[in-house]
């Protein structure tokens, strides 16, 4: 890997940085299973989805290190059902995050949360499960602040029938805005110590 790509710990490098927050972005693809149970089961039969929604949602996170953080997001998609009806799917889900160090950062995370569904009452009506989900990804830093992401998603949710799990898929492209770098204050040196924890530190020039 070409040493552009690599975090030698510097505070300004485009890199990861630890002791940090970032506020994202995301939208993308959602790829719902067709043997969902996002339906109230006492009142209506299952529909189907159409097979795929457009996603947006928005995310926060702390990285604690460099290479080890958590997440929260938050999304909707504006799905339909198989014949047209409104039957829109939302989420609220936590995950931790573990990545490489690097300006050109891959990772993968594993998390639970919500997914639900709000529709008419004679279509699917409202319902929430709970859902895992575990992803692979990465974030490619074009500034300290600022990254862009690339996430593909494997959401497990219940089954239809006789139990077991759906699968939902989820291909997601984001910003996110860091808070709370060292950007290197003048006439301090850094090392990479400090750097790694987040830190301003360091003896005077």
């Amino acid at each position: 890997m070409s040493g552009k790509w690599l975090d030698r710990g510097e505070p300004n490098a485009p890199a990861p940085m630890g002791n940090t927050v970032e506020l994202g972005i995301y939208g993308g693809v959602l790829l719902p299973s067709k043997n969902h149970e996002l339906y109230e089961e006492a009142t209506v039969v299952q529909h189907r989805f159409k097979p795929a929604a457009f996603i947006t949602g928005l995310r926060i996170g702390y990285m604690p290190l460099r290479f080890l953080g958590v997440e929260m997001e938050q999304g909707f998609a504006p799905s339909k059902s198989e014949t047209g009806e409104d039957a829109p799917i939302f989420h609220m889900r936590w995950h931790l995050l573990a990545q490489l160090p690097y300006r050109f950062a891959p990772f993968v995370l594993a998390g639970g949360g919500l997914l639900g569904v709000v529709s008419r009452d004679r279509l699917l009506g409202t319902d929430v499960d709970g859902a895992f989900h575990w992803g692979l990804g990465v974030k490619a830093y074009a500034l300290p602040w600022l990254n862009v992401r690339l996430d593909a998603r494997h959401l497990v949710g219940p089954r239809v029938g006789d139990g077991g799990a759906a699968s939902h898929f989820e291909i997601l492209v984001g910003l996110g805005f860091v808070i709370g770098r060292c950007l290197g204050l003048p006439g301090r040196k850094h090392t990479s110590a400090t750097a790694s924890a987040g830190h301003c530190r360091g003896k005077r020039s």
